[in-house]
């Protein structure tokens, strides 16, 4: 296998990921942990449960994936925020704004 060939390979396999992981993170969104199947993840990717498990062996895994990928969102709105305010925003501060926000 060429380098080029693998390359395309991680890059299809690199997008397929993430289009679980979108997919997944909607569902988690509106139906929980509970609420989410491996079965539901595939189909809206136009995938099969097993290729699912390819990526993401279990259920929990997939869902960790999803709040690893959450947190990494907002640890970049943080910093950008910081980048361009004159007050630093603080982590633990837009945590509190946003449990306020979610009562």
């Amino acid at each position: 296998m060429d380098n080029r060939h693998a390359t395309a390979a991680t890059v299809r396999y690199n997008k397929k990921k993430e289009a679980i992981i979108a997919a997944a993170a909607g569902i988690l969104n509106r139906r929980g942990v509970r609420g989410m199947t491996l079965a539901d993840v595939a189909a809206s990717v136009d995938l099969i449960t097993t290729s699912v498990t390819y990526y993401f062996k279990k259920k929990e895994d997939l869902a960790v994936a999803c709040y690893l990928r959450g947190i990494e969102r907002f640890d970049a709105l943080v910093n950008e925020f910081n980048k361009t305010q004159p007050r630093r925003l603080s982590p633990h501060l837009v945590w509190r704004i946003v449990a306020k926000l979610a009562k």
